[in-house]
């Protein structure tokens, strides 16, 4: 058992995403407790599944969990919306910091179809231009509920210094509505391209 490995595929006809993520999940709470930070634990866990209960956006899961010599992350995590496009962890890293539970991650999000995006956005059509992939930096606190965007791209570019603003705006309302999402994302895209 010193050191501890074990790997872990499963494959789920229904998962709840809202049950992963749960504050007070069994899997939180081992992770709350320390026991998964042990530099003797290492652990991978593949979770698939068609079916996300309770979840109106993403279509099916391919989750992955590595813990290794202390350190857990769930890089490359993909979500996929069958009609828009795929959400991908390019890189993670989960750990405590002030006693907050920090997930710090670059996501991907690759468009696939342009105009079911921009409609479940509800963005005018007056700001809609071609995109095919955005960059999120960010850093999510469990314990809080709250997210911080770091950095975002648009197809490699670089955000303006109006775009810049909005995200520092977002980062201080801590928004969790995800009609105020959309509305921040759309006025994001109307500041990136003027």
């Amino acid at each position: 058992l010193k050191p501890f490995n074990f790997e872990l595929d499963l494959d789920l006809e229904r998962v709840d995403l809202f049950k992963l993520t749960n504050p007070n999940s069994i899997f939180l709470e081992l992770i709350k407790n320390g026991i998964l930070f042990n530099e003797n634990v290492s652990a991978k866990i593949n979770l698939q599944s068609d079916d996300l209960k309770g979840n109106k956006f993403f279509d099916n899961i391919k989750f992955l969990l590595n813990i290794r010599n202390g350190k857990i992350d769930f890089n490359q995590t993909l979500l996929l919306n069958e009609d828009i496009g795929s959400l991908k962890i390019k890189s993670s890293d989960l750990f405590f910091s002030n006693n907050k539970l920090i997930l710090s991650s670059e996501i991907n999000i690759n468009i696939e179809n342009l105009d079911k995006f921009y409609s479940l956005l509800q963005t005018p059509k007056k700001i809609r231009k071609d995109i095919n992939n955005i960059i999120v930096d960010l850093d999510y606190d469990f314990l809080e509920n709250h997210m911080k965007i770091k950095r975002f791209k648009i197809d490699n570019s670089d955000l303006t210094s109006n775009a810049e603003n909005i995200i520092n705006d977002f980062n201080d309302q801590n928004t969790k509505n995800f009609i105020k999402s959309r509305s921040f994302i759309n006025r994001l895209l109307q500041a990136h391209f003027g």
